[in-house]
């Protein structure tokens, strides 16, 4: 079998999502509403587009230690950076560009 890149998609299920990697055991609760399924045949599109919904959905209140309420982080400011400053998406953006993985541009098609 060759390899060939125009074979490749993409989908991103953005269902649940939480602050923390939903690698771990106890991922935490969600921090933006569902945002639906994100299909592309270009990496870096999708990603790009999945960010881009994630920064214009309104935040949802997370409980934080001791049974206290946040309040929900206001949209189009990106839940991730807000509530964790060491976590940057746009460090993984810069490298997939720097190395030529998809495009910037991209088309959203609801349905």
């Amino acid at each position: 079998m060759v390899y060939d890149p125009d074979r490749f998609r993409y989908l991103y299920f953005a269902i649940d999502i939480p602050l923390m990697c939903d690698c771990i055991s106890n991922p935490g609760m969600p921090v933006v509403p569902d945002l639906g399924i994100f299909r592309s045949s270009d990496l870096l599109a999708v990603d790009i587009a999945y960010v881009d919904a994630e920064t214009n959905a309104p935040g949802l209140s997370v409980l934080k230690p001791y049974c206290t309420w946040n309040i929900p982080v206001s949209q189009g400011i990106e839940k991730f950076k807000a509530m964790n400053p060491m976590v940057d998406t746009t460090i993984q953006l810069k490298g997939a560009v720097k190395n030529i993985l998809g495009s910037l541009e991209y088309a959203l098609i609801k349905i």
